[in-house]
This record gives C-alpha cells, structure tokens and sequence, in this order.
C-alpha cells in the first residue's frame, strides 16, 4: 500500500468517524454557489443534492490556490469507505479541478451527496458550483427518436412478417 493510498485511508477514516470534522450544506433547487476550504479542522465538505428522475445535476469544483481535492458523488447516506460512490462521476485522484454531470434515473433514488475532500494538510480553498437542471430539449427530442424509431422497427417487421405468412403459408 502507498503513502497516497494510505492517507486517503486514514482521511476516509475520519470522515466516517467524526461528525465534527465536516460542514454539510444543503442544495437548494436555484442550486449553490461559493468559495468554501478544507481546513485541518474541517477535513470535508459534504453538499446534500435533491433532485427527481429526470434532472440532471452538474457539479464544479476549482481550487483556487495551492492544493487538490478529490470529489465523491455517492447517494446520500452511503459511506464511500464501502466504496459504494458513483466511480464514474467522482476522482479518486487529487485534481485542482473536477466537474462531471449526472442524469437523474427513476431507479437512482432522489437524494445525492457529493463529498469534497483532500490529502493536503494544508488549507484549500475552492470554489463550488452545483446545479439542477432540466434535460435539454436536444435530450428530450433524441430519447422520443429512439423510441419513436424501435417503434417504427417493430411495426414494419411484424407487418413484413404477416406478409410473408400470407404469401408463403409459414
């Protein structure tokens, strides 16, 4: 095990085993904007997102200064020690600079944390940027498309198929 690996260990530790080491802030709708910093007194900052199927939520995370972070998007209450975050939509990696978006599925639940949180013994600052949005109309209109076109698909094969029944007996 690396130094890195181990540290990031020891601060997921203390993540799951102290309450007072962090600050939550809960998302509102209009979304969220601000500087905020990870300190050695508060070594993460957990921003609790509500959002339906459906929505897309968009994430932005710019440290200003030295330092890095690394961002965990995981559904609310999960303990990213289980490693049961979204991979695909969090670093693992210390970056100083991470955004991503992730769409709402009906089976995803409604409620999101995203985790920020460094290595660094330093201060960080950084700034944040969370939104909820609609689909765009693009989305909307390619999804309908594709089910507009398996319809269409599915007719025309059973229409050829009732032909070629009637035509050849089988």
């Amino acid at each position: 095990m690396t130094l890195t690996k181990l540290l990031s260990a020891l601060a997921v530790l203390l993540l799951l085993t102290s309450t007072a080491c962090a600050l939550t802030i809960q998302v509102r709708d209009a979304g969220y904007q601000g500087i905020d910093s990870i300190s050695s007194s508060r070594l993460w900052n957990t921003y609790t997102v509500k959002a339906t199927s459906g929505k897309r939520i968009q994430y932005k995370f710019d440290v200003l200064g030295s330092g890095t972070i690394k961002v965990y998007f995981t559904k609310s209450g999960q303990s990213i020690l289980s490693t049961q975050y979204y991979v695909s939509y969090s670093t693992d990696v210390p970056v100083s600079s991470y955004s991503n978006s992730f769409g709402v599925g009906s089976e995803d639940g409604d409620s999101f944390d995203i985790i920020v949180m460094t290595d660094s013994f330093d201060n960080v600052t950084y700034n944040a940027s969370i939104s909820i949005t609609e689909p765009s109309i693009g989305e909307r209109a390619l999804t309908a498309g594709i089910v507009i076109g398996v319809i269409v698909i599915v007719v025309v094969v059973l229409f050829l198929k009732h032909k070629w029944k009637k035509k050849y007996g089988y």
